[in-house]
């Protein structure tokens, strides 16, 4: 926890298995709290089926990309599946606006990589 009011997390999970566990965890310890996702992950890494295990169990996903090669960028998600999805380029500009919209019913998960948390621990230090 980084963050008490509005509650912000962050979990470095960036496997299926990782995410499942988190979120279930999450669903269960926080189950009147609406969840919104900020998301990177890696071109070498399961995201369609991350995408596919979260996007059912939160309100939003915001994914984003992170200045590396490893990095996924916006063309290698298929998000026409989902609603509750979008694709930002600079999460750091938009996070500042995902937390001045959250209330007191939400919660921000910041997860994916160790690469965004690791950039993002600065941001609420």
């Amino acid at each position: 926890m980084v963050q008490n009011n509005p509650l912000i997390l962050m979990d470095g999970a960036h496997n299926i298995s990782a995410i499942y566990n988190l979120i279930n965890s999450l669903t269960t310890n926080y189950e009147n709290k609406d969840i919104i996702v900020l998301y990177a992950g890696m071109k070498d890494k399961d995201r369609s089926e991350i995408i596919q295990e979260l996007a059912p169990r939160v309100k939003h996903i915001y994914i984003t990309t992170l200045d590396m090669q490893r990095s996924a960028v916006a063309g290698d998600y298929n998000l026409s599946n989902y609603e509750n999805v979008s694709f930002i380029e600079n999460y750091h500009t938009e996070l500042q606006k995902i937390v001045k919209q959250l209330n007191e019913q939400q919660m921000l998960l910041i997860t994916g990589s160790f690469y965004l948390i690791s950039d993002l621990e600065n941001y609420f230090a």
